[in-house]
Order: C-alpha cells, then structure tokens, then sequence
C-alpha cells in the first residue's frame, strides 16, 4: 500500500528511485522552458504546474504538464544475435509528456442562453499562445535529448535517445494541449540505496 493512502505520515525514505528521478528531470526541462520565460505582463505567463505520474496521463486538471512512464524495459540493442540479454545491459524509458492549458474559446454567451462562435481574433491569439508554450516546451525538450542532458538518464552520447514528434491534442471543451514522447536509457546495474 502506498504511504500517502492509508494514513500513514512516511518519512519520504524513497528506495530504488532511478525511473522517477529521470521523469524529474524531464518534467523540470519542461517546466522550466513554459515557465521560465521573463514575460513583461503576467497576463501573457502560462504559469502551468507538473506531475510526474504513470500510465495514460488522463483525469488531471488543466494547466498542467504531466510526465507518464510508459514503459520500461532492456534496450534492444542490449540483446545479442540470438535474442538472449548479457551481463552487461542498458535500460530503455520512454515517456510520455502533455501539456494542457485552460482558456481555449471558440463559444462565447451573448444573452439569453444564446452561445455565439468567438471572435476568430480571439481564436486566432489563443492558438497563437498555445503553440508558442508547446514550442518552447519542445525546443527545450529537443536540445535535453539531443545533448544527452537529462539527469538520470545517460549523459554518454553513444546512449540512445529519442524524441517523439509534437502532436496537438484535440480541444475539449476550455482546454486544448500537445503531447510528443521522449525515450532515454537508464542505467539501474548499481543496487537501490
């Protein structure tokens, strides 16, 4: 049972933390590339909160990054030509990174419980925000892979490493978002502390 769902108050002793550290620092790259950016008015900030999480990342609030193991495994360079794992083998982690934000109008009311099509203006200029958050988002997640610098992961650039494409997520309702995955190699030889 997990510490935080049976009443428990744990000491934060986390053993054997490889994996999540690696969606830390992902999720920090990220993070940092969104929020970082010195805006003149706090208006135009997305100011966007993160989780490191697991599975399909499905049921957050808005306004979020999230970073979701989606698998982990043995590299399959690490297998020999009959298929077999030797002694010495290089894990493999991809993740699976969303960004979703709140405030995307295409519907507005206008009296009367009559709904009207937003401006294309304001349709326009939000799109213009969201794209600009993703790109950022991206960009830095781009130069963190393809530099071999997310901390956990293997800084070595023989180490595989790999970023998805950016792909937009559907508007639903007030949210609208982007998704792209990012595979790097861990190496968990060393006995958990």
């Amino acid at each position: 049972m997990l510490p935080y769902g049976n009443g428990c108050t744990p000491d934060g002793e986390v053993v054997c933390s490889s994996i999540f550290t690696v969606g830390e620092s992902i999720l920090n790259v990220a993070l940092t590339a969104i929020n970082g950016y010195p805006y003149a008015d706090a208006c135009d900030a997305p100011m966007v909160e993160g989780v490191v999480t697991i599975g399909r990342a499905v049921g957050y609030e808005p306004d979020m990054v999230t970073v979701a193991l989606q698998n982990f495994g043995p590299s399959p360079r690490s297998r020999d030509d009959r298929g077999n794992l030797p002694n010495r083998v290089m894990w493999r982690a991809t993740w699976q990174i969303q960004l979703v934000e709140s405030g995307w109008l295409t519907f507005l009311e206008a009296g009367d419980d009559e709904i009207v099509m937003a401006p294309s203006e304001l349709i326009h200029a939000n799109a213009a925000y969201s794209y600009s958050h993703a790109e950022m988002m991206y960009r830095a997640l781009a130069s963190a892979v393809l530099g071999r610098n997310i901390p956990g992961a293997c800084e070595d650039n023989g180490c595989f490493a790999d970023l998805g494409d950016l792909v937009p997520i559907d508007p639903d309702g007030h949210t609208v978002g982007w998704e792209t995955s990012c595979s790097v190699e861990i190496d968990i030889s060393k006995s958990c502390s």
